[in-house]
């Protein structure tokens, strides 16, 4: 008995299967160059440097780190507000990045990186260093500290205690997470919105501050690899 022999597939249905499976191909790679490049290009635009110019918010950041900033979210906020829309705001907890109300205009270029600890509609008392909210005690963040153990009497200042007041609409009210080395909303009030510029996302390097602000250039660029905090570099933000 004679056995049937295979029939072979035309070379030109072979040929259209590879050229199918090229087009698909191009296509992906076409839509992932595409998104690559809609994200560098977002990621200009939308993202900023920011550096911690003090120790008001160790242990969390420290002085000399350098922030990547999420800019688009206040940008869309800035345009929205006018028109009463809500978009993105502080979330309690959060990190923000904003002009210091303690410029008054003078110096716009100061900015000043907090935590949000309470938002518009929320009361905020502090009673012996301990924050309330709403007369809830608020979570102290995971990293940060108390490095002096007086309590200041209100007469004294508004550091350690202040009276129960809402935090008004359009405002938040910040804290930083070195609570008895830092100026903040116990001192100056609330941040308003239009003041937040950015939202910290992670730290891409931290150089510790030159010990001598008289140093030449010729000894900083020698100390500069002393100062580098390599373990930083890259890191997420506690």
């Amino acid at each position: 008995m004679a056995r049937a022999t295979p029939t072979k597939k035309p070379k030109a249905e072979k040929r259209g299967k590879y050229s199918n499976r090229n087009r698909r191909y191009k296509r992906l790679k076409t839509y992932i160059f595409s998104l690559i490049c809609i994200f560098v290009i977002s990621t200009m635009i939308f993202a900023k440097s920011y550096r911690v110019p003090s120790r008001s918010m160790e242990d969390t950041l420290i002085h000399g780190d350098y922030l990547v900033l999420e800019t688009f979210t206040p940008t869309i906020q800035k345009i929205l507000i006018d028109f009463n829309i809500s978009f993105g705001l502080p979330k309690v907890g959060e990190l923000v990045v904003f002009v210091s109300p303690e410029d008054h205009g003078l110096d716009l270029k100061k900015k000043y990186v907090k935590r949000c600890l309470a938002g518009p509609g929320q009361v905020v008392e502090i009673v012996a260093k301990i924050p309330y909210v709403d007369g809830v005690r608020a979570q102290d963040p995971f990293l940060s500290k108390y490095i002096d153990s007086n309590i200041l009497s209100l007469d004294e200042g508004s550091r350690d205690n202040l009276d129960a007041f809402e935090v008004p609409n359009g405002s938040v009210f910040v804290l930083g997470d070195n609570r008895d080395n830092s100026r903040d909303s116990r001192h100056w009030g609330t941040v308003p919105f239009e003041s937040i510029i950015g939202y910290p996302i992670f730290i891409y390097g931290s150089l510790s501050p030159e010990k001598s602000t008289g140093a030449s250039l010729f000894d900083s660029i020698i100390s500069w690899p002393s100062r580098v905090r390599w373990s930083r570099i890259l890191s997420r933000i506690p």
